[in-house]
């Protein structure tokens, strides 16, 4: 398993091929900060099986996993225990990235 921070990623990506960097025996990368066109390129490029990807790391006091290795995601929040772990994710206005408010002032909740 290897740990990476998304530019990183970028940077490897941006190096010529070699043949080594396929003779490994990683199945596992976990990070942040990975764009989805990078992603796909570098599990195909490093020959990885899986990417968990996680969020929140240093921007927020909480976080999220994309553990199930789908491109593009932002993670889950437990269905299982919501009251201990209370962190929804909100709307943003993808022009401005203002947080959209309701008529009380509260973020509106958007569907996952």
């Amino acid at each position: 398993i290897i740990q990476y921070i998304g530019e990183i990623c970028r940077y490897l990506l941006s190096q010529p091929v070699r043949e080594a960097e396929r003779r490994h025996r990683v199945r596992l990368a976990v990070g942040n900060g990975l764009r989805p066109h990078l992603w796909e390129e570098f599990t195909r490029r490093f020959r990885l099986r899986q990417i968990g990807e996680f969020y929140g790391a240093t921007e927020c006091n909480c976080s999220i996993a994309n553990l199930d290795g789908k491109v593009g995601a932002c993670g889950f929040n437990s269905r299982i225990l919501p009251n201990v772990y209370p962190i929804r994710l909100v709307k943003v206005n993808e022009d401005t990235m203002e947080l959209v408010r309701d008529s009380r002032g509260l973020c509106v909740p958007c569907r996952p």
